[in-house]
């Protein structure tokens, strides 16, 4: 079943399935849009790369575009305050750290296990956004 999940699909058959990845598309844009979810985008987007890097890359792209969009919209519209920006100042250590702890481990796992890895986290998150939202 986890090599189901995990497993890449053939040029061939992604070619086959362009309706289901534009329907990804479409679906997980609007909910990245409306509430900030990027997981399905995630998801849908290791099925198409070709490897770790084609997928780090096509994340990195949309997850900044929609960040560009989303600050800009949240000052537009007067949500985004000083203390807001502040505080992102304050854990932008916290990132980098993050982000350098994250190299690091990457560099010693294989694609297979970063797969299994980003579909376990994905699942998870996925579990605690029901979790925390149950009471709507």
């Amino acid at each position: 079943m986890s090599q189901m999940l995990t497993s890449k699909t053939a040029t061939f058959q992604r070619r086959s399935y362009l309706g289901i990845f534009w329907f990804n598309g479409i679906v997980s844009g609007v909910l990245m849009g409306l509430f900030g979810i990027g997981a399905l985008l995630a998801a849908g987007i290791d099925r198409y790369a070709e490897n770790r890097s084609d997928y780090r890359g096509n994340l990195c792209f949309v997850f900044i575009v929609d960040n560009v969009f989303r600050c800009i919209g949240y000052g537009w519209r007067g949500i985004l305050s000083w203390q807001i920006i502040r505080f992102s100042l304050l854990l932008f250590p916290a990132a980098i750290l993050g982000m350098w702890l994250s190299t690091k481990i990457d560099m010693r796992l294989s694609e297979e296990q970063i797969r299994k890895a980003i579909l376990v986290l994905l699942v998870t998150s996925g579990v605690f956004l029901i979790i925390n939202n149950a009471h709507i």
